[in-house]
Order: C-alpha cells, then sequence, then structure tokens
C-alpha cells in the first residue's frame, strides 16, 4: 500500500484554518514540543476547523472531495507509485483524522542540518491513532523509554516511533531509532510540566498571539542566523573603515550577519470566518539600529490613490513606497565607510556608465525618482507563451515609478537604443497626455524577439511592461480615452483598498488566483518541455516528459476551475513595516 511520507501530512495542516473557540489559555500540546523544535505549526481545535467546511470557503476548498482526482495523476506522473483511488483514500482518512482531533502539533527539528527530526502530536480518537500507526512499518517492536513509557520502534516504516495513550499520540522520524527516543522522552516529560517551550515565549511571539486564531506557525531562526564572530571591539562596537578592502568587507559582512541575527523568530496566525473570510498575519523582528533596520527605514507609505489607473482585468495591483535615491546614497556611504577601494569601484562604475550613455545614473535618474510605484499584472496568455519575461513572473506584468525629471530617461533611452544596434525591432510612438504637461514617449519590442516590452517616459512617469494588454489599456487612460474601465470600478474592491495601509499594498479578485493558473497552464503548453524541466534527457525519455507536462497544465486548469467555485470575493496584503517589526498582513472577504 502506498504510504506518504510523514513532511507530506503537515502541508494540509498548514494550508488550513478556522473559526474555533481560541487558542488554550494552557500551554495545550505546545508543551510537549521539544525545545530545539524549530518549525511549529499548530491547530488547536482540528475538530472545530472541519466543522466550518460548509460555513467557510477556504476550508471547503481545501477540503473539497476533487483533490483526490487532482493530486493522484500529478504524484504518478512524477514517479510515485500511486493511483488516484490511493490518494482519494488518504485524503479521506486524513480528513476522518482531522474530525477525531482535539488538538495538533507538528514540528521539525535541526533544519539547519540536513538530517532533521519531523514529530506529529495529536489529541484524537481512534481514527487519528489508525492513520499514524500506518507510518510505523510491520515489523514494529515494542520498548519501553524513559519515564516507563511503551512505544513501537521501527527502522523500517516512514517513522522510527509511535505512541499511544489515552488519547494522546505521537508519531517520530528522526535519523536513526535511538533518536527517536530520546525525542519521545522529552517531549512526554516536557508536556507533564504544561509550560510552553522557549519558542513561544519570546516576547514578540507572546504578544501577537490571537485568542480567536485557528492556525499558529513558528519558525525558530536563532540557530540559522547566529552569528560565531561579529568583529565586536571590547567596547561592544563594530569597528568601521580604515584597513585593506579585504578587511574592510569582512566588517561589512560581519555587520550583516549581525544584522540577520537579530531576525530571531517568525510567527504567523490565521483567522477563518464566514463566507470568504480569512485574516493572515505575519511577523518577523528586525534591530532597527542594524543594517537591515536602517535598510528598512527608507519605506514610506504606499500612495493608495495610484490603485485608480490599474485597468480593469488585472489579476493583481501593488503599490509601494520606497526611497530609492536615499537607499541608493545610504548604501554608497555604508560601503565607504567599511572600504573606500569598494566605494571607488562603485563610483567608477557610475563614471563609466556616464561615459557611455551621457547620463549620471545617480544624480540624473535615481536623484528625481519620487519613491511611489504603481504595478499590477494580468494573466499570460497563449500568445504570450513565447515571451521569456513571462516565465518571471506569475503574469505579465506593467511597473510605473514616479519622477520628478523625465528628459534624462529620454535620453538614456535613446542612446540605449542606439547602442543595442535593435531599432529595426523597436517602434516608436508619442502622444499627449490628457491634462498632462508633458508628452508620452513610447517604445515597444517586436515580439520576435523573445522579449516583447513597452517603455514609456513622460509626464511624470516610467513605464516597463511585459504585458501588452495592460499596458495599452494604462496608457489609453492617459490619452483621455473613454470608457476604458479600471480596476477599482469594482466596489469590493475599492472597499478593500479604503481600509488598506501600509509601505506595500496589493488588491486583487480572490479568484485571480485562478486567472494566474490558466495563464501560466496556457503559456507552459506552448512552450517546449526542456524549457520547464531542464534537467531531464529529452532525447531518451521526451514523450514521458512531455506526458509530465500535460499532466501538470493539466491539473492546473482543473484547480483554477474548483477555485473559481468558491471564490467571488477580494483579497488585500499589507507590507507594514513598525517599531522593529515587518508585518505581512493578508486579508480575504
Amino acid at each position: 500500500m502506498w504510504i506518504p511520507n510523514l513532511a507530506s501530512l503537515l502541508l494540509p495542516v498548514a494550508s488550513l484554518g478556522g473559526p474555533t473557540a481560541g487558542l488554550p489559555v494552557e500551554a495545550g500540546l505546545l508543551a510537549a514540543l521539544p525545545a530545539e523544535a524549530s518549525l511549529v505549526i499548530h491547530l488547536p481545535n482540528p475538530k472545530a476547523l472541519m466543522a466550518s467546511r460548509e460555513t467557510n470557503r477556504w476550508v471547503g476548498f481545501a477540503t473539497d472531495a476533487e483533490w483526490g482526482r487532482l493530486l493522484g495523476p500529478v504524484l504518478a506522473a512524477v514517479g510515485d507509485d500511486v493511483t488516484e483511488s490511493e490518494v482519494a483514500e488518504w485524503r479521506e482518512r486524513v480528513l476522518g483524522a482531522l474530525e477525531d482531533s482535539t488538538d495538533l502539533v507538528g514540528f521539525a527539528t535541526g533544519l539547519d542540518d540536513q538530517e532533521a527530526s519531523l514529530g506529529l502530536i495529536v489529541r484524537g480518537g481512534e481514527k487519528t491513532a489508525a492513520l499514524l500507526r500506518l507510518f510505523i512499518g510491520g515489523d514494529a517492536r515494542v520498548e519501553t523509554i524513559d519515564g516507563g513509557h511503551e512505544v513501537l520502534l521501527s527502522a523500517a516504516g516512514r517513522a522510527e516511533l509511535y505512541y499511544e495513550f489515552e488519547g494522546l499520540i505521537m508519531v517520530l522520524s528522526t535519523p536513526t531509532v535511538e533518536g527517536s527516543k530520546a525525542v519521545a522522552s522529552g517531549c512526554l516529560a516536557s508536556l507533564a510540566e504544561g509550560e510552553l517551550p522557549p519558542l513561544f515565549l519570546h516576547k514578540g511571539i507572546a504578544e501577537r498571539r490571537r485568542p480567536g486564531a485557528a492556525f499558529e506557525f513558528a519558525l525558530d531562526l536563532s540557530d540559522l542566523t547566529a552569528t560565531e564572530e561579529t568583529g565586536f571591539d571590547e567596547n561592544g562596537k563594530l569597528p568601521i573603515g580604515g584597513g585593506s578592502s579585504a578587511d574592510g568587507m569582512d566588517k561589512l559582512m560581519d555587520e550583516l550577519k549581525t544584522a540577520a541575527s537579530s531576525v530571531q523568530w517568525v510567527y504567523g496566525t490565521g483567522e477563518l470566518g464566514l463566507g470568504e473570510t480569512a485574516n493572515w498575519n505575519l511577523y518577523a523582528p528586525f534591530d532597527s539600529t542594524s543594517l537591515i533596520g536602517k535598510a528598512l527605514g527608507f519605506f514610506g507609505e504606499a500612495d493608495k490613490s495610484l490603485l485608480a489607473a490599474a485597468p480593469a482585468g488585472s489579476i493583481s495591483a501593488t503599490v509601494g513606497a520606497f526611497d530609492i535615491n536615499g537607499f541608493t546614497r545610504w548604501a554608497l556611504d555604508t560601503t565607504r565607510k567599511f572600504s573606500e577601494d569598494a566605494y571607488e569601484q562603485a563610483m567608477g562604475g557610475l563614471s563609466a556608465a556616464k561615459s557611455a550613455v551621457g547620463v549620471d545614473l545617480l544624480e540624473d535618474i535615481v536623484g528625481p525618482m519620487r519613491g511611489q510605484f504603481l504595478g499590477f499584472s494580468t494573466a499570460p496568455s497563449t500568445e504570450q507563451g513565447g515571451s521569456l519575461l513571462a516565465l518571471t513572473n506569475v503574469g505579465s506584468t506593467t511597473f510605473i515609478a514616479l519622477t520628478e525629471e523625465t528628459d534624462p530617461l529620454l535620453d538614456l533611452f535613446d542612446s540605449l537604443l542606439e547602442m543595442s544596434g535593435m531599432g529595426d525591432t523597436i517602434t516608436n510612438e508619442q502622444f499627449a497626455v490628457a491634462g498632462g504637461t508633458e508628452e508620452m514617449e513610447l517604445w515597444r519590442s517586436d515580439a520576435s524577439t523573445g522579449l516583447p516590452v513597452t517603455i514609456g517616459v513622460g509626464n511624470g512617469r516610467l513605464l516597463i511592461s511585459s504585458d501588452a494588454a495592460g499596458s495599452q489599456a494604462y496608457l489609453a487612460r492617459m490619452k483621455g480615452e473613454e470608457g476604458v474601465a479600471a480596476l477599482l470600478d469594482d466596489k469590493d474592491l475599492a472597499g478593500a483598498v479604503a481600509g488598506a495601509s501600509g509601505a506595500i499594498i496589493t488588491i486583487q479578485p480572490t479568484v485571480a488566483m485562478a486567472d494566474a493558473l490558466e495563464g501560466l497552464g496556457a503559456m507552459m503548453d506552448s512552450m517546449n518541455p526542456e524549457v520547464w524541466l531542464p534537467d531531464q534527457d529529452m532525447e531518451d525519455g521526451g514523450d514521458e516528459e512531455e506526458a509530465v507536462l500535460m499532466t501538470m497544465t493539466e491539473t492546473m486548469r482543473n484547480v483554477a476551475s474548483l477555485a473559481r467555485q468558491y471564490f467571488s470575493g477580494t483579497t488585500t496584503s499589507e507590507f507594514v513595516i513598525g517599531d522593529g517589526i515587518v508585518e505581512l498582513r493578508t486579508r480575504s472577504k
């Protein structure tokens, strides 16, 4: 019988959340976590979560019976010896176990090593126990571990240890059976003490645990970001300047490591309500005095009014605020403090660029940038399948930056076009901007080049687009053409934007993920399989690899079709820089 890896059981857990009575006041099963747990996924009440399948569309989507049919062909196509019926059977087993569970914790240790340990601890009934017993294999033997607990041990299953007593079930997969025994003993001893593990005692995490959350996720980065040597002097200061270039760059790397070490953890929560209502929050700390903190300080408050220019049909639109001029000069000054040689090399490169194109990139291009940006995407179509740029994003993207000076940009692109020798593949257009004081000048490359790009300069804007339809709609509004629909003509999207704030704000119809999947599938269909499967030997297995590709694209279409049955609302994401905390908020309704 096909049995998935233990890690695969954590994937559906990580994708779910639902309304519960709230996180328990007591530690619950979190108390069983080993102190060295690096990754934790916690569902305080899976049973209540499963009961919300009929009332919350996210839970309904994630648990739809159609997934049993969709995943089988994909697993079989990539070489897993599994049938569609076996996948469907396992889906029913997993959902039945969740319905049978009242608390669940999944964890991993040793993420900084190649040999990580995985564990799943559940308060559940017989359905849960029956599922997890499958992972221990048929050769399991009974043994007693520290504390007098009886466990099943196996070296032939997908896990090394199984424990069950009075509704508490634990399954562990570690590099060795002896390792599993040690982890199990520690987990049971910790559970008896009933205290939260060190990861959840971080002040930043404790303050952000939500009483109504149905899902929480924590990642301990302290080992990954720890530095053995920081270069601090006896006064706790980092010496800067002087010395050789190598010494200076070593000091810079030391400070970067120190800055990274302030990112001790990442924590996330999920709350789901009725319909499409979902709130997800992700947090990470940083030291505001570190290099990372100073760099984040160049983010500002995004100008939401720019979203009004995003055309209807966009699968997403984003506005952001980042002082690129201030950041660039700070980065150069910081480099100079650590290494005069590195600074001179950077300035030499800028000087060489000025000699080549006749424009000072720092003073004339970066300097006038206002630090406000707009971007929007549409789903890629079959016609865009030949675009190399389309491979770099889910859709085809248009990016607009606001600037105080456009003449230097015009000079720059004229110079680059002359140097490239691609004049025969570029078309040029100029038009008057409605209500503006400048003309807009456009350069469009021919699609036959494999890089169909539109560049526009004028009216205080720099436009770069790989999306012909989207950029044309945006430019039509600039020309003053009537009847050009905008994304925010949708009242629900406009209402979602009204309540958003942050350094970066993204708005989209929730069902846009279906548009993106369908477009990506269409684009993959039109590409040679060698593009998507570069490591495969297409000479000896071309038919087989093409079959894999066809299965993947068909699955994308089917997933998109399933999503359309569940979602019709809006989703906003906000990237917020707080006092020593970065927060990513995602709201669907």
